[in-house]
């Protein structure tokens, strides 16, 4: 696992083989309107593994690296994004701890 690129409030870790990535997770710090009650989260803005290296634990060990970035910068909640129509990914967030607790709505126009 290596940190490629890191600012205060956001990293991105690559896992590798050898010299060849085979997936990332980007992870920042978020904010929402001061009416909530916990306005700073963080959020996990993409995760990817390459098709060769999914089900061999890359994923899990990349949101393990961020999740410990998170817990460093003092963050108690973390946020992600799941396609519905994604049920292996759905199934993985599941696994790793995630649940459901907004729906996003959309509208085609």
């Amino acid at each position: 696992m290596q940190e490629v690129a890191k600012a205060q409030d956001k990293v991105v870790f690559i896992a590798e083989d050898g010299v060849m990535p085979v997936g990332f997770v980007l992870a920042q710090m978020s904010k929402r309107a001061r009416i909530f009650v916990q306005n700073e989260h963080g959020l996990i803005v993409d995760l990817a593994v390459t098709k060769d290296y999914r089900r061999c634990g890359v994923g899990e060990k990349l949101v393990r690296q961020a999740i410990r970035w998170f817990r460093a910068k003092g963050i108690k909640t973390i946020e992600m994004r799941v396609s519905t129509a994604n049920p292996v990914a759905s199934a993985f967030w599941s696994k790793m701890g995630f649940e459901p607790y907004m729906t996003m709505n959309k509208r085609e126009i």
